[in-house]
């Protein structure tokens, strides 16, 4: 017992405030104490567990606010750092950029959201590789086209994340957790199990049928490969950023339309900073 309250002695009051949680309602009529220190409820202080804030309202929108203002802050900061342009773009790639992967995975973030984000990551992008302001960013991110830009979309790996943690939600191992009907809310604009869904067709009608039924390549039966589907969804977006360059080839890609090819073999990856790593 003596160990017990040592244990709990040397714990963060935050890492028990959810306890007061149950079934999604804050119960008031309980108290919790450790000797003769109360514990504060989540309505008096927010825990962070696993980089994800719960607040008393058990929303994410104020959240998200500070997560948009977070990487605005991150931007701004390459942006006076007096580095070169490249230079920056890199501490974008490999700075900012993975510090955004989580809360986008963890918070219930719309779809509109990341795109108003990724709006004003391409100004900064723009600004540092002294691009026209006309540059799409079909060009910035594009993995098809003659000209490729080592710079990775957040719209498009945060779908990719999405519906990666649909599929684990589906191919749980616990069963509560598969019956649980989790749906992973992305906006109206669009959806996690519809893009599931999608991707599965595209595999299958390419033949790759062993990715739906995994027990041929090794796997167990439950599982699905989730490499193979986070490369359709990228594979996917890649396809309509296509569909938009020959929908514009009049105004930006010339009148022919050639200058965006499809396929590795026409392509070339630029990397402005490969002297920097």
């Amino acid at each position: 017992m003596n160990l017990l309250v040592k244990s709990a002695e040397k714990l963060r009051w935050g890492a028990v405030l959810a306890s007061g949680i149950q079934q999604g309602h804050i119960q008031d009529q309980f108290r919790f104490r450790i000797k003769d220190n109360i514990i504060p409820k989540i309505q008096e202080r927010p825990v962070k567990s696993l980089g994800k804030w719960y607040r008393a309202d058990l929303n994410d929108k104020q959240s998200v606010r500070e997560m948009i203002i977070q990487a605005d802050t991150w931007m701004t900061s390459l942006e006076k750092s007096g580095l070169p342009g490249r230079y920056r773009a890199w501490g974008y790639q490999h700075g900012v950029f993975p510090r955004l992967l989580w809360p986008l995975l963890v918070y219930e973030v719309p779809v509109s959201t990341v795109e108003g984000l990724e709006r004003k990551i391409n100004t900064y992008l723009r600004r540092w590789l002294v691009v026209p302001r006309s540059f799409c960013s079909i060009g910035l991110y594009s993995t098809g086209s003659k000209l490729q830009l080592p710079v990775t979309s957040v719209l498009e790996e945060y779908k990719a994340t999405k519906t990666r943690q649909a599929m684990m939600l589906q191919d749980s191992k616990d069963e509560r957790v598969r019956q649980a009907g989790i749906v992973v809310r992305t906006g109206h604009k669009w959806s996690a199990s519809t893009a599931l869904t999608e991707t599965e067709d595209r595999l299958q009608h390419a033949g790759l049928d062993w990715v739906a039924s995994p027990e041929r390549a090794g796997a167990k039966p439950t599982q699905r490969n989730a490499v193979w589907y986070r490369w359709e969804v990228r594979k996917a977006e890649e396809e309509t950023r296509y569909i938009k360059a020959v929908a514009m080839k009049n105004r930006a890609a010339g009148q022919d339309g050639r200058a965006y090819k499809k396929g590795p073999r026409h392509g070339r990856i630029f990397e402005p900073w490969k002297d920097v790593e």
